[in-house]
């Protein structure tokens, strides 16, 4: 059995329908891990902005979060991005369009915001350098998912190749 396997993956045009994706996936799998090591852009302008300016509207951004249009003074228009469980607003997300915010932002991702001296978010992290390090970690984790997704899918196809051999 090991023998045939072993033919099986010398030539590649020889290969079954299942080597040809198992060998594909794995080498892709290995790409994508690679890619989590390397060609992340560091920021190295810690600046964190502070403004004042009108909520514009609030739209939903993703399945964790929103997206705040924010009319600020300095800033102009603004989109920022804040957690669900960050924001915490009494009457819902639409409460807050029309009213005047205080807020600081990274990037686009909103530090601090407060209506009336009132805090409304919660500062999911606390200096600029932990929200580039949180950044840079979710886009390695997203090439370390579809590695292992690749290689799943490599185990699949060498069970294909397996249950083929033994048939045979």
């Amino acid at each position: 059995m090991l023998r045939k396997l072993i033919e099986a993956f010398v030539g590649f045009s020889g290969f079954s329908l299942a080597a040809r994706a198992a060998w594909v996936s794995f080498v892709l799998g290995v790409v994508m891990y690679g890619l989590s090591f390397f060609g992340h852009d560091v920021e190295q302008n810690y600046t964190v902005h502070k403004d004042v300016g009108v909520v514009e509207r609030v739209s939903l951004g993703s399945s964790s979060g929103y997206i705040l249009y924010v009319s600020g003074e300095s800033s102009g228009l603004i989109g920022l991005y804040v957690r669900k469980g960050a924001l915490a607003i009494e009457g819902g997300k639409k409460s807050i369009v029309g009213r005047r915010i205080s807020f600081e932002y990274y990037r686009k991702n909103l530090l601090d915001c407060s209506v009336g001296g009132v805090f409304l978010c919660e500062r999911k992290c606390q200096t600029p350098r932990d929200c580039e390090l949180k950044m840079m970690q979710g886009s390695r984790d997203v090439f370390r998912v579809m590695a292992a997704t690749l290689w799943g899918v490599f185990a699949l196809c060498l069970g294909c190749i397996f249950l083929g051999l033994r048939r045979n």
